[in-house]
C-alpha cells in the first residue's frame, strides 16, 4: 500500500505537469514583427474601400482587380483582396 503512494503520487503529479505544459496558449505574434502584405496593395485596397464607402462602386472594383493584377500574392494578400470585392459588391447591391 505504502510503495503504491510513493509510486502513484509522484507519477500522477508529474502528469498533471506535463499536462500544464502541453496545455499553455502560444504566444501571441506581436504586431508590426512580420508584414503579411505589400504596402502597394494595402494602399490600393485602403482606396477602393473609401470609394465604395462614397458610393462609386465602379472605381472601387477597378481598384481592387488593379490590386489582383500585383504577382506573387501570398495567400493573405489574396483573401484580403477578395473580401474587399465582396464588400464593395455588397455595398453596391444595398439600397
Amino acid at each position: 500500500m505504502r510503495l503504491s503512494r510513493f509510486v502513484f503520487v509522484p507519477l500522477c503529479t508529474g502528469l498533471l505537469g506535463a499536462v500544464a505544459i502541453i496545455v499553455v496558449p502560444p504566444k501571441p505574434v506581436v504586431p508590426g514583427t512580420a508584414s503579411l502584405m505589400r504596402p502597394e496593395i494595402l494602399a490600393t485596397l485602403d482606396r477602393a474601400v473609401h470609394l465604395a464607402d462614397a458610393h462609386d462602386y465602379g472605381d472601387a472594383l477597378k481598384l481592387v482587380d488593379d490590386a489582383n493584377a500585383f504577382s506573387d500574392k501570398t495567400n493573405v494578400e489574396v483573401q484580403q483582396i477578395n473580401q474587399i470585392h465582396d464588400f464593395v459588391l455588397i455595398r453596391q447591391t444595398r439600397p
